[in-house]
């Protein structure tokens, strides 16, 4: 499957690849090989010469026609040139580490650099009762330990699970952190998915989307200063302001998406930004999505230019992609061990059943490795510089505006911190040849 896989990238870019006894030679169009391709290839070489030399005639005639349906799938890509992109920093770390050292240290430590380093925000989740994401139950307390520590950059939740709150305390609890911020306040709002985060508020489960749209329509009202008619103790209605009021005359919002189109079209619709990821979906398939999000923005007579598109990725930048794989792939692919049904996705289009009695701790061991090899490669910043800007040109042109690099899925505090300064020497270089 890995061979298959590479030889098909490889097909992508103009390159062909064939076997001279034991070794492997490539022609085409060198420019396009990267170095996390070559990497790949080195790492895979004895199996992609067993395949090779297990059907010559056959690969021969797949590789025609998968050049074929290639071409025609670049051309009849709708793709704009490379644009501008902010950055921000995305936290959703894991809670497991020991207790009795600094938990919150990378957090608090990224945002500072972050702050004097030219970056637009930092997000940060909303987590209940799991280890993977734990260190986060409560975006607005986090923000607001954010707020006192920063001068520059925006303090956003990534995201707020409405339906869990009373929608009252969520723009009173936003609007303390902007008076803090002095205006740098914004939300990312979400419906819920985990239904054992549902115990703060059990009844909300079954209706979620429909209350999470009715309760940013009174966090907005609210926000704005204006009175809302809600029930008091005694069951009478009371007109309820909030104070103090915000900085900020609207609140920035966000709605975030895990991939279903219908909820990109919701947030063009009443006019909200996007947050969502690639986890578990192509490029080709993002861009669908923005594509319908924009259009339904534009439709409902909002201002197109003032629609933004934030996409969260894995990030982890050095030197040298050897040394940048061996120290992300263990915490990856624990990540991904955290999320089954991501698992499962991934499974089944390798035509793999994870319910089978057949499939073995050996399948999810391969599947795990695939899913880490085609991520870092296709669908986030762990690599180097030059692996990195192909990324950025590709998502930036299908009309992302900001990448929320995720930073702490599980390499060592040490290693990350010393990775920023690569992470800003790519925003630097890549937003540079924008600026003439």
């Amino acid at each position: 499957m890995n061979a298959e896989n590479i030889l098909n990238e490889l097909n992508a870019l103009g390159l062909k690849i064939k076997v001279d006894g034991e070794e492997l030679r490539i022609t085409g169009l060198k420019g396009n090989l990267r170095d996390e391709l070559v990497h790949k290839i080195k790492l895979h070489k004895s199996e992609i010469v067993k395949y090779l030399k297990s059907r010559p005639n056959s690969l021969n005639e797949t590789n025609k026609s998968l050049n074929s349906k290639l071409s025609a799938e670049i051309c009849n890509r709708e793709r704009s040139i490379a644009k501008p992109l902010d950055f921000s920093i995305f936290y959703f770390g894991n809670s497991s580490v020991d207790s009795k050292s600094d938990i919150y240290k990378l957090l608090l430590d990224g945002a500072k650099y972050a702050d004097i380093n030219g970056y637009t925000a930092v997000w940060t989740p909303e987590r209940h009762f799991n280890e993977f994401g734990g260190l986060f139950p409560s975006p607005s307390v986090i923000a607001g330990a954010l707020s006192t520590i920063t001068k520059n950059i925006k303090i956003r939740a990534g995201s707020v699970v409405i339906p869990l709150h009373n929608p009252i305390r969520v723009a009173e609890e936003w609007a303390v952190i902007d008076n803090l911020s002095r205006g740098r306040a914004g939300i990312a709002c979400a419906p819920g998915w985990q239904v054992n985060d549902f115990v703060l508020s059990p009844d909300s489960y079954k209706d979620r989307h429909r209350i999470m749209y009715e309760s940013i329509e009174c966090i907005r009202k609210l926000w704005r200063g204006e009175v809302i008619d809600v029930k008091d103790g005694n069951d009478k209605i009371k007109q309820t302001r909030i104070f103090p009021l915000p900085i900020q005359t609207e609140m920035p919002l966000w709605i975030t998406s895990r991939g279903s189109i219908e909820t990109f079209e919701s947030a063009g619709k009443f006019g909200f930004n996007i947050l969502t990821h690639l986890l578990g979906e192509t490029l080709e398939d993002l861009a669908i999505k923005i594509k319908a999000y924009r259009k339904a923005y534009s439709d409902f007579g909002h201002n197109l230019s003032k629609s933004k598109v934030v996409l969260m990725l894995h990030t982890f930048l050095g030197k040298n992609l050897d040394d940048v794989y061996e120290k992300s792939r263990l915490p990856f692919i624990s990540y991904l061990k955290t999320s089954l049904g991501l698992i499962k996705n991934h499974a089944l289009s390798l035509g793999f059943n994870m319910e089978s009695e057949k499939f073995t701790n050996k399948d999810l061991e391969d599947i795990l490795e695939y899913s880490f090899r085609r991520y870092v490669s296709h669908a986030s910043l762990i690599g180097t510089k030059d692996t990195s800007l192909r990324i950025l040109e590709e998502v930036s042109s299908i009309g992302v505006n900001e990448i929320a690099c995720l930073i702490d899925f599980g390499v060592d505090y040490d290693s990350v911190m010393g990775s920023l300064d690569c992470l800003t020497d790519l925003k630097d270089d890549y937003n540079l040849k924008f600026k003439y």
